[in-house]
């Protein structure tokens, strides 16, 4: 057996800006997927996800290189999967352009790290790009294949575009691929050579505190939203997105020195541009949560921004003075505000076994 694992990420400074090219800090997080991989005796595959609740399901891969699951099986359940046979397709384009053979396996997908029972709902750090790495190196391992982590990752970021209707920056498929904590800037044109994210020390001072707003958020309506601001407002969106890129750049810089301060007021700046681009796009990127939660840790004396597109899923809140920190944590227990228990996870996607 083969078993693949990579972590999810949470952007500490860069939301938006990361898709115009500006640099942008990422933190990968001990939440990981986690892909096992049996070979078969056959020529059919087999596919189960027990944290979506789906049992095992058989398919083949057609003469064009497609997946087609039994035609009886469930349109929910086979909708369900829809995810994984994107994936699936493009990684097996990927193992014949390698002039690889990928024998038939049984392949069973884990991001109940994702989730929370208790809350019933997923966190937002990133599961779709965790499983996608971790996916295509389980099936880089079973067709022979022997790719560097640059490989890796340039497939994995292809791939998982494409599988998300060309949406997103390719941050969180740079933290699963990569671990620790990453300056990353996106490839703008396709035919330059492919930006490696780079690795940034840890900044043990700097007290980074995931919050849970209370409910789980859609990253593509955020951006579709956005995008949509651009297509209608082009000046005021450069203008915008100009401001975005400016504080993130500056905000990354003063993490890698190590500038509290600055930082701080980075983080400070980018949730009022963050709210200002919500205002301007009709999009609820800083929700009534995301408001609430700010001013709490505000008068606490700390800094507060979304991770993510806004609007819920997690936020941040940043101190660099241990009694500031306490005075936050204290608060949000006394709110009944849960504080997520995650820590960075220095360890790129990686075999198990």
């Amino acid at each position: 057996m083969i078993r693949v694992s990579a972590p999810g990420k949470m952007i500490i400074i860069g939301e938006y800006a990361v898709l115009e090219g500006a640099p942008a800090l990422v933190c990968a997080v001990d939440r990981r997927a986690f892909i096992s991989v049996n070979r078969k005796n056959s020529s059919e595959f087999l596919v189960s996800s027990p944290s979506l609740g789906l049992e095992p399901q058989p398919f083949v891969i057609n003469s064009l290189g497609r997946v087609r699951f039994d035609p009886c099986l469930d349109e929910s359940c086979e909708k369900r999967f829809g995810f994984f046979r994107r994936i699936f397709e493009a990684a097996l384009d990927y193992t014949y352009a390698a002039g690889a053979h990928l024998p038939a396996l049984e392949i069973e997908l884990d991001t109940d790290d994702f989730y929370s029972k208790e809350l019933h709902s997923k966190y937002g750090f990133g599961s779709s790009a965790a499983l996608t790495t971790a996916l295509i190196k389980a099936v880089c391992i079973s067709a022979g294949i022997n790719a560097e982590p640059a490989e890796i990752f340039k497939a994995s970021l292809d791939i998982h575009h494409k599988a998300q209707g060309n949406l997103g920056s390719g941050i969180d498929i740079a933290a699963s691929n990569f671990g620790g904590i990453l300056v990353y800037e996106r490839s703008l044109d396709p035919s330059s050579q492919l930006k490696v994210p780079r690795q940034v020390q840890p900044w043990p001072e700097m007290q980074i505190l995931p919050i849970w707003t209370g409910r789980s958020a859609s990253t593509r309506r955020m951006v579709s939203g956005v995008g949509q601001l651009r297509e209608e407002q082009p000046a005021l969106y450069k203008e915008i997105l100009e401001r975005l890129s400016e504080i993130s750049a500056a905000g990354c810089q003063a993490y890698q020195e190590q500038q509290a301060d600055v930082f701080l007021e980075c983080a400070a700046s980018f949730y009022s541009s963050l709210e200002f681009l919500g205002a301007k796009s009709n999009m609820p990127i800083i929700s009534e949560s995301h408001a609430n939660i700010n001013k709490l840790v505000t008068e606490c004396g700390g800094k507060y921004k979304p991770s993510g597109a806004g609007s819920g899923d997690i936020g941040l809140a940043f101190s660099s003075d241990p009694e500031i920190t306490g005075k936050i944590k204290e608060k949000l227990i006394e709110e009944e505000i849960k504080l997520l228990d995650v820590k960075t996870d220095t360890e790129p996607v990686k075999l198990e076994n």
